[in-house]
């Protein structure tokens, strides 16, 4: 069960350019690409991370090594903290979503420390953190696996609890040979998907119905976890074991009519906007998993038709066996992607 994200600090929590930056404040100097080049080589930057010596003797290495750029070195020592330009859209107001939800946050990254200047500059993006460890003060880069232990040790985190997300591959492998869950970072966005669709897996593994587990992960900002679980509880089994409508997607209809459904009596066109949108949510539904129907998806992964105590009301014990056998988890992780795309793509008209 996921408890905890750990959180990149470039590309994830700040935005940075090198290149722009840089390229704007020695305009006028020479060979101003060669030494963007440079300083942007993964070599570089691996050097200034793990800083196994001091950033000041780090410089002045730098200017004996290129002697004819110890201007080019003196800007960017001096205007180091301007290649930050701003905050990654949307994941300050996802950070304090988590952290009101009960998550624990934490940072890992690769970064000089110089970072600490950045951190002061942004004090709104590092204030939810729990705890932060920055490559530099332990002369460990991602992806070496002892960062990620380093981390947990620091922390008295689980790894198998962790959620590590990053924005460069090799690093997303590298948290996941640690033992940890990963994702490579596009936007807020996506990484809320990616932590709706572990809430919705994490909740069926503990023993709640399909239809509980989708709809309390899609629950945020309608209702709450509680109420979720008491509303979606009778929908399990394809509606209480009759093995009718799907309870992964009766968990997103659920949803939908919190999203689009009328309050006043006669609001036929609030009504139709909240059918719909079930009937665009059951479509892609059906386009991916091929049916809608409990009994069909079952019979379909079992290959033939069910036997009778598959519609009795008494639950199957949750085994190992019960989880390889079943194509819940399946249908509950496409339930909970297909209903946030398609209120992001609605709403952002994308």
């Amino acid at each position: 069960m996921i408890k905890n994200i750990v959180l990149d600090f470039g590309k994830v929590l700040l935005e940075y350019d090198f290149k722009t930056t840089m390229g704007s404040l020695l305009k006028g100097l020479e060979d101003v690409e060669e030494f963007g080049e440079l300083v942007t080589s993964p070599a570089f930057l691996d050097i200034c991370d793990r800083e196994a010596i001091p950033w000041n003797e780090r410089m002045a290495e730098m200017k004996q090594k290129y002697p004819a750029w110890v201007k080019h070195w003196e800007i960017f020592d001096q205007n180091y903290t301007t290649i930050v330009r701003s905050e990654v859209p949307g994941m300050k107001e996802l950070m304090h979503q988590l952290k009101a939800e009960g998550y624990k946050l934490y940072g890992l990254s690769n970064w000089c420390s110089r970072v600490h200047e950045v951190i002061a500059k942004y004090p709104q993006m590092f204030e939810p953190l729990d705890g932060y460890l920055v490559s530099s003060e332990v002369h460990l880069i991602k992806p070496e696996k002892a960062i990620y232990d380093k981390l947990c040790e620091r922390y008295g985190l689980k790894a198998e609890e962790c959620l590590f997300v990053d924005d460069k591959q090799p690093n997303v492998n590298g948290a996941i040979a640690a033992g940890m869950e990963a994702v490579l970072f596009t936007t807020s966005y996506e990484l809320e998907k990616e932590i709706r669709v572990r809430e919705a897996r994490d909740m069926f593994l503990q023993g709640y119905n399909c239809a509980q587990a989708v709809a309390c992960a899609l629950s945020h900002g309608y209702t709450s976890k509680d109420e979720a679980l008491r509303m979606a509880g009778g929908f399990g089994g394809g509606i209480g074991r009759m093995r009718l409508t799907c309870g992964a997607a009766s968990g997103m209809f659920m949803m939908a009519g919190y999203e689009r459904g009328q309050v006043k009596p006669n609001d036929n066109a609030q009504k139709m906007e909240c059918y719909k949108l079930v009937q665009a949510l059951a479509a892609d539904f059906k386009e991916q998993q091929g049916s809608m129907t409990c009994a069909e998806l079952l019979a379909a992964r079992a290959g033939g038709t069910l036997p009778p105590d598959k519609y009795a009301p008494k639950p199957d014990e949750r085994t190992a066996a019960y989880y390889q056998e079943r194509p819940c988890l399946r249908m509950i992780t496409s339930a909970v992607r297909i209903y946030m795309d398609r209120i992001h793509r609605e709403k952002c008209g994308c």
